[in-house]
């Protein structure tokens, strides 16, 4: 089984960054590892646009959007992680099977205008 989980807001239009395990148990520590994708290096990938983009972190491979559908704010990220995947599609299925990353997403969706990504 793959571990999933999801950093950004936690819905309900509640502001602030949150880990969230999706799939499996993570430890502390693990989810200090996550947090720490709320940088300016984090930041930096989506090079001054908002944008989706697939990354890779540690063992995880990654989809994000610099905007929250929570959280208007500027510096908003919402994150979606899928632990040892081989390709992002699986990052894909991940949003896909889970209600909570999949409205989270939707409402991405909706909220930016930009569709998201395929693979």
């Amino acid at each position: 089984m793959k571990r999933v989980a999801y950093f950004g807001t936690q819905g309900g239009g509640v502001a602030g960054h949150y880990f969230t395990a999706i799939v499996g148990q993570f430890s502390r520590e693990e989810e200090r590892e996550v947090i720490r994708l709320d940088s300016d290096k984090t930041t930096a990938i989506f090079e001054g646009k908002r944008q989706f983009k697939f990354f890779d972190y540690g063992k995880y491979k990654c989809l994000a959007l610099n905007a929250s559908p929570d959280d208007k704010r500027g510096g908003s990220i919402t994150i979606a992680l899928v632990e040892n995947a081989t390709e992002y599609k699986e990052v894909l299925d991940a949003i896909e099977t889970s209600n909570f990353m999949r409205n989270q997403f939707d409402r991405l969706v909706k909220i930016t205008g930009i569709p998201m990504p395929q693979v």
